[in-house]
């Protein structure tokens, strides 16, 4: 059976979408030059994999930074796999590499739904027929589900989750 290290599920848990991400913008772009037109939009695929992968990734991010300290051996360990010594060169590489991800997705995914939602905020809040707007489609699930006048709230919702 294949043992999956914390590092391994640190590493699926914010590379892994970003991957999923390229892809589908990679296909998407090959099948809209392929049908010589734009048939189809990145945006919505964005939108779905950062608001499924957001709360695990954040929540992944933030273990790495919870060791307990042994006073009767004088180290610290990873609370989340004691076999992982907090202060070894390996642990403060990954540290690093989560510091970085913490930038992608504690702060950039709530900055992201902000800023799709934004610029579209003249169309949410004053179109009648928003829910038809092709141009909206991308971002709908971030404001559906709200008032027209609180069309940013997902942002707030992503931003407080995490705080």
């Amino acid at each position: 059976m294949l043992r999956v290290d914390y590092y391994r599920s640190l590493g699926y848990a914010t590379l892994a979408p970003l991957v999923l991400i390229a892809i589908s913008i990679a296909l998407i772009k090959l099948a809209n030059w392929y049908l010589g037109k734009k048939q189809f939009g990145i945006q919505p695929v964005i939108v779905i994999v950062a608001f499924f992968t957001f709360p695990s990734a954040s929540s992944k991010l933030a273990t790495i930074f919870v060791c307990q300290h042994f006073e009767y051996e004088g180290e610290s360990y990873l609370r989340m796999d004691y076999s992982i010594r907090c202060g070894g060169p390996t642990y403060i590489s990954w540290r690093a590499y989560a510091i970085v991800m913490i930038g992608v997705w504690v702060v950039g995914t709530p900055v992201l739904f902000f800023y799709l939602v934004y610029r579209h905020r003249r169309a949410i809040l004053n179109n009648e027929d928003r829910l038809l707007d092709p141009k909206l489609h991308g971002s709908k699930m971030l404001w559906i589900p709200y008032t027209r006048t609180l069309w940013y709230w997902e942002a707030v919702e992503a931003s407080r989750k995490k705080l």
